[in-house]
């Protein structure tokens, strides 16, 4: 003991790994190196940079090789999607999207001034001129067109009109637009109609229904134009009542529903609606004047006299012109008088005419049918103990009963002062039936008996990942106490802890044990049984089994004294 050098105290690496077998080396490399791959993983996790794209549209294919081009020469790390999209890092984002843009490079291609830019006036015809603006006129539509979120992209063809002093010669221009729609994306009635307008606005001698919006699986979308007024207004006419009649629903659930609650009150309306446009037009006469008598405006009396008489002396030759037997006039004469009067009176007229506004209603039918409604009861009150346990409110019980006759006069008052209920002009019906469930009790235990099964199916996943974790778990826990655990414990295993965990008195000596051997013996331990060596075995035994580390003391100072 004294002769022995003392130990170093620190751990040597190299030491230690000759100390270990061939399976612990190989889990203990295994161990490192996925250590090793955990922390560069998160590392890389958390300083690599996000990668956003550099224009929100897609770009046409032109476009797209000008930018990958222009990234490659600055050699700016991107990635691209099969949309045509490219994604750049965020923090040069901003950057190259301005550059970009100063450049005349967008994700909606080149504006279409610029197809009027590069032609030149000088040597391009009349007809190539034509043909340019209205290739400029297209791109500059389909760019407007772009700028709704759910329009992926957008195509416009126009064909041109055609002037002629003969009208059976002219002809509107007309528009075709595609929009390519985003997936699971429905464009309003209203932004259809706001495309439509604005391309028919933009284009020269067209109308709306010259205009035809279709989508990528070109189904129609433009609102379709009917070249009869008359159906065209009949259409427009059912769509105002149809809203109207929706608005007045509203009002009436809106009365209702609170009182019931939802889903206990169903209700129709429906409008009787005149259109009409009615022109009437009255004609109004003056009256007298302030005493009562018409206006004299013009007054005229004329007299005439007419004096008639036969004389002794006639006239030469009139003898001769009286017919045969005739008889001769008298000596007596005739005189006639005629007085004739003439007033004009002054009359004023008034014309006024008056228009009847369209839309009046001339009906209202309201349908109304409601629930049973809900009572809750209280059976019983409950305790601590019912609330934490119970998972459902059982002993609140709920009735339904029908609606009293109060109850719906109430209710009907409320509903005709929503909708403007007139009663000698508008009928109302209300009813009180109890609503069928939605789902019956056969539908609702079947759903039940499958609900276990689907309740198991959606368990079997965890309870499989809950048994491979714990088959993992106890694998590494077994495999640590077999390789790493005798690995650490002998590396703890220095000199100076052996030291100080020997025993204070001195070790016993091989003559020592032999004279603790042969009192046993003589104190009548049967030498049949035992021999020698095996009292020497057991006493090492119960030795180590109190002290392992003074005992492998003990046994290497035996074999030094031997030595």
């Amino acid at each position: 003991m004294a002769d022995e050098a003392p130990q170093k105290s620190g751990f040597n690496l190299a030491a230690f790994l000759r100390q270990l077998t061939t399976g612990q080396l190989i889990s203990l490399g295994v161990m490192v190196l996925a250590g090793l791959v955990l922390i560069i993983s998160v590392f890389l996790y958390t300083t690599q940079e996000r990668y956003v794209p550099l224009f929100r549209e897609p770009m046409e294919a032109k476009t797209f090789m000008e930018v990958k081009d222009i990234l490659d020469n600055r050699k700016v790390p991107y990635k691209t999607e099969r949309n045509n999209k490219i994604l750049v890092p965020e923090s040069l984002s901003n950057d190259l999207r301005i550059e970009l843009e100063a450049q005349d490079i967008s994700a909606a291609g080149p504006d279409g001034y610029d197809v009027l830019d590069k032609t030149n006036p000088l040597k391009a015809g009349e007809t190539i001129l034509a043909m340019q603006k209205l290739r400029a006129k297209e791109a500059n539509l389909a760019k407007y067109l772009k700028q709704n979120p759910m329009v992926r992209n957008a195509f416009v063809q126009i064909t041109p009109g055609k002037d002629s002093p003969f009208a059976d010669e002219s002809r509107r221009a007309k528009a075709s637009v595609m929009l390519v729609l985003t997936d699971f994306e429905k464009l309003s009635n209203g932004s259809i109609e706001g495309m439509q307008r604005y391309v028919a606005g933009a284009i020269e001698s067209a109308e709306l229904e010259d205009v035809v919006i279709t989508d990528q699986y070109h189904r129609v979308l433009s609102i379709q134009a009917y070249e009869d007024d008359a159906t065209g207004t009949s259409q427009k006419n059912i769509a105002i009542r149809q809203e109207l009649e929706n608005k007045l629903v509203q009002k009436v659930m809106a009365v209702v529903e609170p009182i019931m609650g939802p889903n206990k009150a169903v209700a129709n309306v429906s409008l009787d609606v005149d259109f009409d446009k009615v022109e009437r037009v009255e004609k109004k006469f003056g009256g007298p004047d302030a005493e009562g008598e018409p206006q004299a405006v013009y007054d005229q009396s004329k007299q005439e006299a007419v004096n008639r008489g036969a004389g002794n002396g006639l006239t030469a030759g009139a003898g001769d012109n009286t017919a045969q037997g005739a008889i001769p006039e008298t000596g007596n004469a005739m005189a006639t008088q005629k007085t004739s009067n003439t007033r004009q009176f002054l009359v004023d007229e008034t014309n006024q005419t008056v228009v009847q506004a369209p839309f009046e209603i001339k009906r209202i039918s309201v349908a109304l049918n409601l629930d049973y409604k809900e009572n809750e009861v209280v059976k019983e009150k409950p305790n601590v103990f019912m609330r934490l346990v119970k998972q459902d409110a059982d002993w609140i019980e709920t009735e339904s009963v029908p609606l009293t006759a109060g109850e719906l006069d109430q209710i009907s008052e409320l509903v005709k002062a929503s909708v403007g209920f007139v009663e000698n002009r508008d009928k109302m019906s209300i009813h009180n039936f109890k609503f069928q469930p939605m789902i019956g009790l056969k539908a609702r235990a079947s759903m039940e008996m499958s609900g276990f099964t689907e309740n198991l199916r959606g368990w079997v996943p965890i309870i499989i990942q809950f048994i491979i974790f714990t088959v993992l778990f106890m694998t590494g826990v077994r495999m640590f106490k077999r390789f790493v655990a005798p690995i650490l414990a002998q590396a703890q295993m220095e000199e100076p802890a052996l030291v100080s965990a020997l025993p204070s008195s001195t070790p016993k000596t091989v003559a020592e044990l032999e004279s603790e051997i042969e009192q046993e013996l003589e104190a009548g331990l049967p030498a049949r049984q035992m021999n020698k060596g095996d009292i020497i075995r057991k006493r090492v035994a119960e030795v180590a089994q109190t002290d392992p580390v003074a005992t492998a003391s003990l046994l290497r100072t035996w074999l030094l004294e031997d030595d």
